[in-house]
Order: C-alpha cells, then sequence, then structure tokens
C-alpha cells in the first residue's frame, strides 16, 4: 500500500538516507513528477531523464529539507526548477521554428510578428516565479480553473488566486502593457 503522506519518523529516516522509504516516496510521488514535467513543456521522450535527474536532486537534498512546506510542495518546486533548467540547455531542441509555408498561407510578416510576440511572452514568463509561471500556463494554456490547480499544485484556492493577479500584473509590466 502506498502511504499518502509521511509522518516525523519517516521523514527523519529519509534525511538519513533509507533506501525502503525513498523507495516508498518514489512510488508515491513519480506520476505528480511527471504531471509537472508534462506541465513545464518536457518532452514525451525526455520525460524519464528529467524525472531521474528529479529525483537524483531530491536524495541529495533530503538532508536539507527543512519541512517547512509540504513534501509534495517541496517535490514540485524541484520538479520545476529541474524542467526549466532541462529546457533551457536544451533551448535548440525546444524551440519553435517557422515551417515551409506553402502558397496561399498567411502573410509571413505577420507570422514573423506573431513569433516575436511568443518570443517575447515566453521570456517575461520565464522571468516570473517558477510557481507563478505554472499558474499561468496551466490556467491559460491548459485552461485549468484556479479549483483544479489548486487540487494539483496541493495549495488553497485563494493562494492560486493571488498568485495568478500578481503574475499577471507582472507580464504586464515585463511586457510595458499599461494597466487599465
Amino acid at each position: 500500500m502506498i502511504k499518502a503522506t509521511f509522518d516525523i519518523e519517516e521523514l527523519e529516516r529519509l534525511k538519513d538516507g533509507d533506501h525502503p522509504t525513498f523507495a516508498v516516496l518514489v512510488e508515491q510521488f513519480t506520476p505528480l513528477l511527471h504531471t509537472c514535467c508534462r506541465q513545464q513543456g518536457i518532452r514525451e521522450q525526455d520525460l524519464d531523464d528529467v524525472v531521474n535527474d528529479i529525483w537524483l536532486k531530491v536524495y541529495q537534498g533530503l538532508p536539507g529539507y527543512r519541512g517547512e512546506a509540504a513534501l509534495s510542495t517541496w517535490l514540485w518546486r524541484v520538479a520545476v526548477h529541474t524542467s526549466v533548467s532541462f529546457i533551457r540547455k536544451q533551448k535548440s531542441l525546444y524551440t519553435s521554428t517557422v515551417p515551409f509555408l506553402p502558397p496561399g498561407s498567411p502573410d509571413p510578416w505577420q507570422q514573423s510578428a506573431e513569433h516575436e510576440n511568443l518570443d517575447r511572452l515566453e521570456q517575461a514568463l520565464n522571468q516570473l516565479p517558477s510557481v507563478w509561471n505554472t499558474i499561468i500556463k496551466q490556467h491559460y494554456w491548459n485552461h485549468q480553473s484556479t479549483r483544479s490547480i489548486a487540487r494539483m499544485m496541493h495549495c488553497q484556492s485563494n493562494y492560486v488566486r493571488v498568485c495568478l493577479c500578481r503574475a499577471r500584473k507582472s507580464l504586464r509590466q515585463l511586457l510595458m502593457i499599461p494597466i487599465p
């Protein structure tokens, strides 16, 4: 049976490097890490490599885990940071290119401008805190409600709403869009 939470004794055993307890942790939270990595834009062929890298970082970082945040929240943050770092290192593989345009297709100048706007937006999103970045992407790109984002991130809906509001305000400032 898989445990949903880890008590203080189990957390201490994890910090001390207890391998069976760590195996339970891996079994319990790997699906969550897969979800997080996919949401950050990790391709399926890279997913297992990134998740393995996350588990390595978690294992190495467990002695420093203070328990101030839920274990799932800490794992989520490690997953987000590792995913973003992986994408930055693999930037050439993750950047989109404008495909060959057949006759009768839309104006290439307009497409180029849209591509530049998407690049500006991606750069601005990367400047936001990773939690805000995740919430913005989940809300606008995956059409998730604040309630479903809160369930996924194991936090309060109000926290998601506040983060979403602050993220939008920061994006407006980063993109120099006047606030009405």
